[in-house]
């Protein structure tokens, strides 16, 4: 099934059933139902690829998120944004605006 694969093309099963037929691989089912067994292979690939973006997904928030983590403490010890900046690798404008609200909490507090 894999040499057939073609993330693009619903169909790119359709090759890899029609071996299976001619090598006596459940034929008559196959014969019959070629487009649902391709369309199932077809769901199962995609699912696997959503499986692998979502887990991807939360590896860069994880990553954003202590990103974002490092820089409040960074800040909360006085240390400049330029410093910040290179060191998290957050845009100067997200470190401003974390700053900003940290200085907002502060004030609330008081």
């Amino acid at each position: 099934m894999r040499a057939h694969y073609d993330p693009k093309n619903p169909e790119t099963f359709t090759p890899a059933i029609q071996i299976a037929i001619k090598e006596n691989v459940m034929p008559n089912y196959l014969n019959r139902k070629t487009t649902e067994v391709s369309n199932m292979l077809w769901g199962e690939y995609n699912y696997d690829e959503d499986i692998a973006a979502q887990r991807q997904e939360a590896f860069d928030e994880g990553i954003q998120h202590t990103k974002i983590e490092t820089a409040k403490a960074l800040l909360s010890e006085d240390i400049s944004i330029d410093i910040i900046t290179r060191t998290t690798g957050l845009s100067t404008e997200a470190v401003e605006q974390l700053a900003k609200e940290i200085e907002d909490c502060k004030i609330l507090v008081q």
